[in-house]
């Protein structure tokens, strides 16, 4: 006996379903631990060299967690926890696939809001080390990046306000919590190469007619020939907000400031004078900058130095992250190689996590709606 057009619309429908289920499950199970592998592309640098036997360097950019407030609805808090495990996800398959790694740095804007009161600080930050670290710390009243000596981090607007808004208080939290804001690293190879120094610096202050000499003074201490760095060895410098470009030279505004009372109360850029200064007298080998979220690679003429500008690893932006590899020509000069690894947005993974229960539930709801009109037909 022929099957009636409702038995054959369930079986149409359960292989419309089914091609969902398998198409989701492809992604979650393949797709998405395998990403690095898929969309990894490489940026400005050198291509051309012998990679050192030392791990990679892994960046993020303004993940600009916000905060869990008691107060807020429960949609606040759900949300929290699902860019809390967009993260999550994220570090581990990029741990899986490209690690291990020599650091982890998030360039600035840990947290979403810079006046923020301790305890909710404290919470952005015990999620923070959740999450990037690769392990929660059993004490959340014990912040100490002590315990996680690979995670380390450069302070944001958001972490403590553009100059005008720095405020003491502010300034001891962070470097109780995550680390001192002005900081140095010498990276040592295996082999005879010479050392690379990772050189962290708070740009909130470098401008501005009030502008900081402690700042200013951590990095003249690093210029070749000078007290730190009387070797003349390569510096990295990274910083939160980018350096001064002509307009027009990436997607994110053009350089802008506002200033109050002669400090600087608004910036998406260094000032020209401070950029002229760190590029002909600091002379970096490269420069890692965050703060513009659409995210740029932009080589200084005429001092040849490529500046990552990383685009924002928040789900709006896709998730991006930075990996950097250090490496070495034939005569051992240090050449760099960065790789750029967008992910996926939030909203892709929440869709696809959605889809595979509610698929399967709607299968196993055809297949005893089938098999009840199967019967049924049988019996008429």
């Amino acid at each position: 006996m022929p099957q009636s057009k409702i038995g054959l619309g369930f079986k149409f429908i359960s292989k419309c379903i089914a091609g969902l289920t398998l198409v989701t499950l492809v992604f979650l199970n393949i797709v998405l631990p395998l990403y690095p592998d898929l969309r990894c592309s490489s940026s400005a640098g050198s291509d051309a060299f012998v990679p050192s036997e030392l791990p990679s360097l892994w960046f993020i950019a303004d993940p600009q967690i916000v905060a869990d407030v008691p107060e807020s609805p429960v949609f606040h808090f759900l949300n929290n926890r699902m860019n809390d495990i967009f993260y999550t996800l994220l570090a581990h398959i990029m741990q899986f696939r490209k690690g291990p790694f020599y650091g982890k740095f998030v360039l600035g804007d840990i947290q979403a809001y810079q006046f923020y009161r301790d305890d909710l600080f404290d919470n952005v930050a015990y999620r923070v080390f959740s999450m990037f670290a690769m392990g929660a710390k059993e004490d959340e009243s014990v912040l100490s990046s002590d315990h996680w000596a690979d995670l380390r981090f450069i302070a944001g607007n958001h972490d403590l306000g553009y100059a005008r808004e720095l405020r003491l208080q502010n300034i001891k939290r962070f470097e109780n919590t995550y680390n001192q804001r002005l900081w140095s690293d010498t990276i040592v190879f295996p082999s005879d190469k010479p050392p690379v120094l990772l050189v962290a610096c708070d740009g909130l202050e470098l401008d501005g007619e009030l502008r900081s000499n402690t700042s200013w003074e951590h990095l003249q201490s690093f210029v070749p020939g000078a007290f730190s760095n009387r070797e003349g060895l390569p510096v990295i410098l990274l910083l939160h907000i980018p350096l001064w470009k002509p307009p027009g030279s990436c997607p994110g505004d053009e350089p802008q400031f506002t200033y109050f009372r002669g400090q600087v109360a608004q910036q998406n850029t260094l000032s020209k004078a401070t950029t002229d200064w760190i590029l002909g007298t600091l002379k970096p080998a490269a420069v890692l900058t965050g703060h513009d979220h659409e995210g740029c690679t932009f080589i200084h003429e005429p001092h040849g130095t490529p500046e990552w500008t990383l685009r924002a690893v928040q789900g709006d932006y896709g998730g991006n992250t930075g990996v950097l590899t250090i490496g070495h020509d034939a005569r051992g000069s240090v050449l760099l190689h960065m790789e750029q690894c967008p992910f996926f947005t939030t909203r892709l993974i929440l869709v696809a996590v959605i889809t595979l229960p509610v698929s399967l539930l709607i299968l196993v709801l055809l297949s005893c709606c089938t098999t009840w009109v199967s019967r049924k037909e049988k019996y008429e």
